[in-house]
């Protein structure tokens, strides 16, 4: 990209893609929606990163890539969280802060 004669914000609003398109929808579901699983997370960053670099690089539309790989990172992680719920023991005791035998 360097290469091609583009300025300097242009090379920092496309290094800005990977977080967006990628990283923004996992991290925020990981920190505000309980039912988030690393399942919906990988399929998030995956999906993602397909549909940015499709609309990107091969298709053509009006709407900006950024706002379609946005769209199916979001979409990734809201249909592949509850498909495959996370299984961690920390998540799935309804007391998992107070060890057995512990008062209440």
């Amino acid at each position: 990209m360097t290469c091609s004669g583009a300025g300097i914000y242009e090379l920092v609003g496309q290094s800005s893609a990977l977080s967006l398109v990628s990283l923004f929808a996992p991290l925020a579901a990981g920190l505000y929606w309980k039912r988030a699983s690393s399942v919906g997370a990988i399929l998030a960053m995956i999906v993602g990163m397909s549909v940015w670099l499709a609309f990107e690089f091969v298709l053509d539309s009006d709407v900006p890539s950024l706002i379609w790989g946005l769209l199916a990172s979001t979409t990734g992680m809201i249909g592949g969280s509850p498909l495959y719920p996370s299984t961690h023991p920390l998540y799935a005791m309804p007391d998992a802060g107070n060890p057995p035998g512990a008062p209440r």
